[in-house]
Formats: C-alpha cells, structure tokens, sequence
C-alpha cells in the first residue's frame, strides 16, 4: 500500500490518521460497551498503539471500516476473511466484525498486515467502484474475497433458490441474535439520557433495520416451506 494515507477520499498524514481512527474506535467502544467502557478503554488503546506502529495495517483497517460502513448502510452482508479480526476489539468497534471479544475473554493479539473482508461475488463491482472513488491505488483485492456464500444478501428474495436459501436460514439466525443482543442493550441503560440524541438514534435505526431484514427473510422462507408441502 501506499504511504499516504488515504481516509474516504481524503489525505492525512500518520498522526491525523491514527487520531482519527482512535476517535471513531472510542466511539465505537461507548456504543457497543455502554457499562464497560472504563474497564476495555485500556485494552483498545492497546491494540491502537499497536496499530499506530503499522502503517500498512493502519490504512487496511480504515479501508476495512469505512467498506463496512459502506455495506451495512447499504444492506450488504460482508464478514472478516478468516478468524484473527473477530480477535480484535478494534475491528468490533469499528463495526467491521460483529463477533465480540470482550466477552470471550480473548488475550490482546496483535493484528496481522493482511487483512480482508469476504463480500458477496454480486456485490463486488459495486464495492470495488466505492474503492477507487475514495481510495485510488487500492485494488480490490488487497481487502476483499468474493464469496458466494454470501449473495443472497444482495438479490431479490424471490431469485434465492437452492444452497443461497439455506444460507438466509443461516442469516436470519444471526440476525436475530444482533436483534436481542441489541434489545439487551437498550434494556441495561441505566441513565435516561442514554435514550437521546446520537445514541438513542443508531439504536432506532439499527433496530428498524434488523427488523426489516427479519421480517424480509421470515417471509421468504414461509414462502419456501409453503412450497415445499404442495
């Protein structure tokens, strides 16, 4: 990769670039570990020290970031290539992994230089388009893998059929296990403020969204089953 770091179409320098990621990862913290951010502050700034000495893997991991912002906003289902980024708190905090370490207990490993997320084959025009519009000399695969696995996220319902079915069985799963961890969190709040403004906000709309996509998939394999007994 290339030393200057590029960060959604923009060009900063090591420290603007290290401040920056650092900022969205406490955020990140704060939203995903309400009750425990002062005991995993520590652990975090860890990792991103660790990070901050690896310019290569501090550009990965902002291209990583803002590609799963990008898929998650539009509906994409993507997932870490292999297991060592669902060891980071980093990466969970910066949405890129929705596996959560903190409960596992897993020990601070450094993270490795290459890093990717697997997308759907049907998404990958799309997602590789984004790439070059904000990070021009990236190729694709320096970040992503297709995978077929995952298309049947990115087609109409009605065009799923055979192993893509069975895959929306697999999602819906985890869907509804995002959904009641999810209303786990907002059932803990303690503090009635937590329910205004930014936070209250990314709750509602990552609770309509989880949602909708339940309902979409319920509907589908309903429709599957129907099927299958005439």
């Amino acid at each position: 990769m290339n030393t200057i770091y590029q960060f959604h179409g923009q060009t900063l320098d090591r420290s603007q670039t290290a401040s920056r990621l650092k900022a969205l990862a406490l955020d990140g913290l704060r939203r995903r570990y309400p009750r425990q951010a002062d005991q995993l502050v520590s652990r975090l700034c860890g990792e991103l020290s660790a990070v901050g000495e690896n310019g290569e893997l501090m550009q990965r991991l902002v291209i990583l970031w803002d590609l799963a912002r990008y898929a998650g906003a539009h509906r994409i289902a993507v997932r870490p290539d292999g297991e060592k980024l669902t060891r980071s708190l980093t990466a969970r905090c910066l949405d890129i992994v929705q596996e959560d370490p903190a409960e596992c207990g897993m020990e601070l490993l450094q993270l490795p230089d290459e890093l990717r997320l697997n997308v759907p084959a049907a998404a990958w025009p799309e997602l590789s388009a984004y790439l070059k519009q904000f990070y021009p000399g990236i190729e694709p695969e320096c970040v992503m893998v297709r995978d077929d696995r995952l298309s049947a996220m990115t087609v109409p319902p009605e065009a799923l059929e055979g192993e893509e079915v069975n895959y929306a069985a697999a999602w819906l799963a985890e869907l509804r296990r995002r959904l009641d961890e999810l209303q786990e969190q907002m059932a803990d709040v303690e503090n009635p403020q937590d329910f205004c403004g930014v936070r209250f906000e990314y709750w509602m709309e990552r609770y309509m969204d989880l949602r909708e996509q339940i309902d979409l998939l319920e509907r589908l394999l309903q429709k599957r089953d129907k099927n299958r007994s005439t």
